[in-house]
């Protein structure tokens, strides 16, 4: 009988941690700006685990181990977990200890444990450090998954485009000019900007690395008198990095990002956010530059939004909501006949709003159960999971994965799309009981 192909890289990561001399090795699906969606190059921890959800990270020890996830996934975590030596957490509930905990509870003194520093925030491995050090637990940043991941996907490289001002609203000329005043106010002299969707706003330019966010891997460093982009250089053209230079910013190679920070004086002041940059680099950082540790100002810039923003975003909504009476027609019309599948449907809306213009792409994916599988129904379909008989379907939200759907009941909830004017993120609930 073929051996688990889970417990087979469990094997090899085992072997890999007792080379090295690990009792324990962390795995997550972060990337190295701890986006909310990961390229599949970050996606370590499904591959190790065979877990697949959105939330949750694993620590693999010489004889166990678990992964800690929320609510919205432990039915999925046992199924998915099971004979696999690992163990599910739930996390945020009171009697489950943190993953520092839980090591610093576990493991002898002396003990080393591993982790690859471009998947943990600089936030996070210093919660490791305040629990582990005092125990003599050290902590070492290696990446030692890619050599025995053979088939591991390649750093995303899809290209990055400008962001018209049509749509912004804003020139980059004054995004910077404001971002050069809060460091004037805040008495600082560099900002360095890791959070993905931040770095495009900031240029007002997009990505694609990700199928359901227009981002792409990228550093921004703003000085009052310097601006710099950090991004691989296969990824820019040659018309739109003109353009950028023209606005005063510098493209640098994306591993340049700690030794262009290491250049800055000595004393420099510079604010970064420790919850979106990675441990590796902010442990690269020379002791001779002061990191202060702050959310992002672009967040908050960001998030106040100009006429134009508000204006894209209505019309956005609007040209939404007709793709959304169509799908629902659609449905109401279909569901009678018991051929209606979660693909079925989903590729039905998915083809209601490729139809609008200026669309991207879902800005996640639409999540789908049928009935039985209401309550694990962030584990997401395949074609092995179509059950077109059942006569109830759910497009279930995330935060809403324990409710169950009564039979002949149609409930409608987060759907998503993300367009050149907006992105769109709607929870409509529609029902109506259909003659079976």
């Amino acid at each position: 009988m073929k051996q688990n192909p889970i417990c087979e890289r469990l094997a090899l990561l085992r072997n890999a941690m007792k080379q090295r001399g690990y009792s324990a090795y962390i795995v997550t699906n972060n990337d190295p700006h701890n986006s909310e969606y990961s390229a599949a190059h970050w996606l370590a921890r499904s591959w190790i685990s065979g877990f697949t959800g959105s939330a949750g990270d694993a620590v693999v020890t010489a004889q166990g181990g678990g992964v800690w996830t929320d609510g919205r996934y432990y039915i999925q975590a046992e199924e998915q977990l099971s004979g696999t030596s690992l163990s599910l957490f739930k996390a945020k509930e009171a009697e489950t200890p943190s993953i520092a905990k839980w090591l610093a509870q576990t493991l002898p003194t002396q003990s080393v444990v591993g982790v690859d520093g471009r998947s943990i925030s600089y936030a996070f491995y210093q919660q490791l450090e305040q629990e582990l050090t005092p125990k003599g637990i050290r902590i070492e940043l290696a990446d030692i998954l890619t050599p025995i991941w053979q088939e591991r996907p390649l750093r995303p490289q899809a290209p990055i485009f400008g962001h018209d001002i049509a749509y912004a609203g804003e020139s980059v000329d004054d995004k910077l000019t404001r971002l050069r005043d809060y460091l004037r106010d805040e008495e600082a002299q560099a900002l360095l900007v890791s959070t993905l969707d931040d770095v495009m706003w900031s240029l007002n330019i997009r990505g694609a690395d990700t199928p359901y966010c227009p981002i792409s891997e990228a550093y921004l460093l703003i000085t009052a008198q310097s601006c710099h982009l950090f991004i691989d250089r296969l990824k820019i053209n040659a018309a739109l990095e003109k353009q950028l230079l023209d606005a005063g910013i510098v493209t640098l190679d994306y591993g340049k990002v700690s030794d262009t920070i290491n250049l800055l004086p000595s004393k420099t002041k510079l604010h970064f956010s420790s919850t979106n940059t990675d441990s590796l680099l902010a442990s690269s950082i020379n002791l001779t530059i002061s990191l202060v540790d702050t959310p992002c100002v672009v967040t908050k810039m960001k998030a106040q939004k100009n006429p134009t923003e508000l204006a894209s975003m209505e019309q956005t909504l609007i040209q939404d909501g007709v793709a959304m009476v169509r799908f629902m027609h659609w449905l109401e019309q279909q569901v009678p006949s018991g051929q209606v599948t979660e693909l079925a449907a989903e590729q039905q809306l998915q083809g209601y709003r490729k139809q609008l213009d200026g669309y991207l792409s879902d800005s996640f994916r639409t999540i789908a159960a049928l009935q039985n599988m209401a309550p694990k129904c962030t584990m997401l379909p395949t074609n092995k999971a179509m059950r077109p008989s059942m006569k109830a379907i759910c497009f279930w939200s995330t935060l809403a994965a324990n409710i169950r759907v009564a039979p002949q009941i149609l409930p409608v909830l987060s759907i998503t799309a993300s367009q050149l004017s907006s992105s769109v993120s709607i929870t409509p609930w529609y029902s109506k009981l259909l003659s079976v």
